[in-house]
């Protein structure tokens, strides 16, 4: 996977770990949900289109 994908899904984790295990309800901790979402689509569609590109 790129490189983006995988920060993607470490801020979906540590988002997962503030909201559901320490119960920290701040509004920049959902940002981390947001911002990993779009990494994690982004790098998967970079990978996608390199992947293309080569057949």
């Amino acid at each position: 996977m790129h490189t983006l994908a995988w920060v993607g899904i470490a801020l979906l984790v540590c988002w997962t770990i503030l909201t559901l295990g320490l119960g920290v309800p701040s509004g920049i901790v959902h940002v981390f949900a947001v911002v990993g979402l779009i990494l994690l689509v982004w790098g998967l569609m970079k990978r996608s289109s390199v992947l293309g590109s080569r057949i």
